[in-house]
């Protein structure tokens, strides 16, 4: 079949099988792919499947390369000849594979002036082929791609040209090694020759972005640095372009933001290298030199309409620092002098990030990326010498108890006159769990200094119904820490759940109640060593059971306290069992929270006398009952 060859044709003869892997028929097929029903696209997309990987492929896919041919006929050339490099290159005997090495680089050549997708896709098969045969059977791979593609060498081309496709080619190969399925020995000796030839890499990249003037090559160059970071280049290597790149973020963050955000996402890459911990000198001196970018942060904060993405990049570099080398900064902590003062800069850095100012996700989305640091911190505060855990609680200590009072702040529900959406408050959800999370962080360094700060902002609460979400937030705190409270606390909790008994909950929006009910479970163990509490809090039970709102939250709470208060709840048994079957009668319950109440019912009968169990199971069953006996004679059984 040749030119005149349709999908028509092909719908009378019902059938692909009968075409040759032929590259008109290809071009036929390719061309015309997406102008026709999905049945026929489908039998399309299996034959041209089938071409991908044919012996052929081999022959058909130079002719489909051709300058002449369209795009995606091109572009299913390019992308044929991947997938016979990356998968079927021992088809091909040593000379083959030698005069492929030549082909692709003219083809990649021929291709400088697009179109982009195109020669993206030939510089993976030649990146692919690098990895294949080197250094087994292309010793000097790097050094020759650096050499071919100098534009010196290249005068057909413009000199941007040539630049483009290099950086390109350099980019990508970090990549396809990341992805490409290779023998462990084969692997380590492409990482070693990538390795030992990084430097000529980055000091040609170094030249590039000091030199260039075109801001598009300058954002390839720059992510062309981030894609060999991921090759473990020694940070002693990379002093200059650490400078170079530092540089680079204050110049272009006013005008050219895509730049600046590579350069941070570079250096988040270079400094969170695991081998740079070795060289703790180095280590601080980049710390040193990136923390004036804090400006750059306080300059957008202040700014109408700051850019969140490059305060986020910003931010994640700072964490991508101190997540990396948390154990080092606690180090320079013991010592005086500056680089105490450089490590507790960036702490203070990072709590800044946590406080931001207004609504998460729709004012900031930046106050959730420090989550991670301060458990990593608290771990290795922990798990330290008796010595040095005295000096980091002195100096650490404040920066928890401030982490603490901030986080008081942003667990605030979101004011419902905002007008959320399900995802909006669906990720806020998720970043209050968050929170929850961090909270126990600082009770672990703070341990009864949080609930004390607790019980003072519950005081300086002023209990209407305006601050309801400041209170709920209080609430939220307490719950998030009970986990991790000893059972025999009884300086702070006894009067604070004396004062959430006494809260006007019928005044006060219903997801206060909830809280507080969720709280009331959190902690049922330790309720079961101050059995006193019970008469304060019971009556919060019985008024969540009432509510349709709550009424999860209620039959969770008295599910746990039956099972950890079995006896002490027995002076109450009374009051919670006509409270239960109220609530189980009144019609509002769903079925899963029936069933939690049936199972506190029955915890609390099994305490009570024989007699004083029957007579509520009666009272509490017998409904149940009759409407089985009316199902059961409507069904005439």
């Amino acid at each position: 079949m040749g030119k005149g060859f349709s999908f028509y044709f092909l719908k009378e003869v019902q059938s692909f099988y009968v075409m040759e892997f032929t590259a008109e028929n290809l071009e036929s097929v390719v061309c015309q792919f997406y102008q026709n029903d999905s049945v026929l696209q489908a039998q399309a997309h299996q034959w041209l499947t089938e071409a991908n990987v044919s012996p052929q492929a081999w022959n058909f896919v130079w002719d489909l390369l051709q300058p002449q041919k369209p795009t995606e006929v091109k572009f299913f050339g390019a992308t044929t000849l991947y997938t016979k490099i990356e998968k079927s290159l021992s088809e091909l005997n040593p000379e083959q594979i030698v005069a492929l090495k030549e082909r692709l680089l003219s083809s990649v050549i021929t291709s400088s002036a697009g179109p982009k997708m195109v020669l993206n896709k030939l510089c993976s098969c030649l990146s692919v082929y690098l990895l294949q045969t080197c250094p087994g059977k292309w010793s000097d791979a790097l050094p020759e791609l650096l050499v071919t593609f100098t534009p010196e060498n290249l005068p057909q081309i413009p000199a941007d040209a040539a630049i483009w496709v290099l950086l390109e080619l350099l980019t990508v190969l970090p990549k396809e090694l990341s992805f490409i399925h290779l023998p462990q020995n084969q692997r380590g000796l492409i990482r070693h020759h990538l390795t030992e030839n990084s430097v000529a890499v980055l000091n040609l990249l170094e030249k590039i972005i000091s030199n260039h003037n075109d801001h598009e090559i300058i954002l390839e160059a720059v992510g062309c640095v981030s894609s060999w970071m991921d090759i473990g280049v020694q940070l002693t290597e990379c002093q200059n372009l650490i400078n170079i790149l530092i540089s680079l973020v204050f110049n272009a963050h006013k005008h050219h933001t895509s730049i600046c955000e590579k350069a941070l996402d570079a250096l988040g890459r270079l400094v969170s290298q695991p081998d740079t911990c070795k060289y703790p000198t180095y280590v601080l001196d980049f710390l040193t030199k990136i923390l004036p970018l804090r400006e750059i942060i306080v300059r957008e904060l202040m700014s109408p309409e700051p850019d969140q993405d490059l305060i986020n990049e910003v931010y994640s570099l700072f964490i991508s620092f101190g997540e990396t080398h948390t154990q080092l900064c606690l180090d320079w902590i013991k010592q005086d002098g500056m680089p105490r003062q450089q490590v507790m800069a960036l702490v203070t850095c990072l709590l800044h990030c946590s406080g931001a100012t207004g609504c998460y996700p729709t004012d900031e989305t930046h106050s959730r990326l420090a989550f991670g640091f301060w458990y990593i911190l608290q771990d290795l505060i922990c798990n330290s010498k008796v010595e040095d855990y005295e000096l980091y609680i002195k100096l650490l200590g404040p920066i928890y108890k401030e982490l603490l009072e901030v986080l008081m702040v942003k667990a605030q529900l979101p004011d419902p006159k905002l007008n959320l959406s399900q995802d909006d408050l669906e990720s806020f959800r998720c970043y209050r769990q968050d929170i929850g999370d961090t909270l126990t962080c600082c009770y672990t360094i703070l341990r009864v200094t949080t609930i004390s700060l607790i019980k003072s902002r519950f005081e300086k609460v002023n209990v209407e119904e305006s601050s309801w979400r400041e209170l709920e937030a209080c609430l939220f705190i307490l719950c998030s820490i009970a986990e991790h409270v000893h059972l025999h606390e009884d300086h702070f909790l006894p009067a604070l759940f004396q004062f959430i008994g006494n809260l006007p909950f019928q005044r006060l929006n219903p997801k206060v109640l909830a809280t507080a009910l969720d709280t009331i479970g959190a902690y049922a163990e330790w309720i079961s060593q101050h059995s006193t509490i019970l008469e304060h809090i019971l009556p919060l039970i019985t008024l969540g059971l009432n509510a349709p709102e709550t009424a999860p939250n209620a039959t969770m709470a008295l599910k746990d306290l039956t099972r950890y208060c079995q006896c002490a709840i027995k002076p109450y048994a009374g009051f919670i069992l006509d409270a239960c079957q109220k609530a189980l009668h009144g019609g509002r319950l769903k079925l899963n929270e029936s069933t939690r109440l049936m199972y506190s019912v029955g915890r609390i009968l099994s305490i009570l006398p024989l007699d004083v169990i029957m007579q509520y199971l009666d009272v509490i069953l017998s409904p149940y009952l009759d409407q089985l006996n009316s199902l059961s004679m409507e069904q005439g059984l």
